[in-house]
């Protein structure tokens, strides 16, 4: 992936991001999820499947058909951590009148949608607007320091539990989060509010599970 991107993922982490999915990502049988998706403008052949990981940790997979369309069933994350610790990352720190409804949940990290093409990754699913995909896709430069930009990852939460408030980085705010988190797979939408890099070296985003309405699934490839 190109360099940029890279290093914005990475700041995007610091600041918690979670999972995307379309409406039928539904825990309350067993607490995994199905999720299912068509990728929008898909050229057959693309991939044979698609694959929800973080980093080199992998959740699972499930196939690609010939018009974009995917389905997969989520499993429960082996590695989870508790929900404060997992949002200031060490990093962060809350401002006054931050409120988290149930400290004793456990999250997990981010996962994001890989296309899969026999055993190589030839690049990601997201589900984004298309101020972040055309800022990834066609200008190729990092679509995290566009103003505006949308995308969706994903996080399993062991409990129901409110997230609310503001995270500040270097006495400045960072993040604002309006987050409702349920027990199971949630996705969770990253909105760019503002940007300082290179200057300060980090993002200003808003977090919220109310999904907007305008997001697709869009296929974008590595960039050398």
């Amino acid at each position: 992936m190109k360099t940029t991107i890279k290093s914005a993922f990475i700041l995007a982490v610091l600041s918690v991001s979670l999972f995307s999915c379309t409406k039928s990502n539904d825990p309350n049988d067993d607490l995994t999820g199905v999720l299912s998706g068509t990728i929008d403008s898909y050229v057959s052949g693309t991939m044979d499947s698609v694959q929800m990981a973080n980093g080199n940790l992998a959740n699972s997979t499930g196939a690609v058909s010939s018009a974009g369309k995917f389905s997969i069933r989520l499993k429960v994350p082996t590695e989870l951590s508790k929900v404060r610790t997992y949002l200031s990352q060490g990093t962060f720190t809350f401002a006054t009148g931050f409120t988290i409804s149930d400290t004793t949940a456990l999250v997990s990290a981010q996962f994001q949608l890989y296309a899969r093409k026999g055993n190589a990754l030839p690049g990601s699913v997201n589900h984004c607007n298309d101020l972040y995909y055309n800022q990834y896709y066609t200008a190729e430069i990092s679509p995290y320091s566009t103003v505006g930009g949308t995308v969706t990852f994903f996080i399993y939460s062991t409990k129901a539990t409110i997230i609310n408030g503001t995270l500040m980085i270097n006495g400045a705010q960072g993040n604002i989060y309006n987050l409702t988190l349920k027990e199971g797979w949630n996705e969770v939408a990253r909105t760019t509010t503002s940007a300082t890099i290179p200057t300060t070296k980090y993002l200003n985003g808003s977090y919220t599970t109310d999904i907007p309405s305008d997001l697709k699934w869009y296929y974008t490839e590595e960039f050398e």
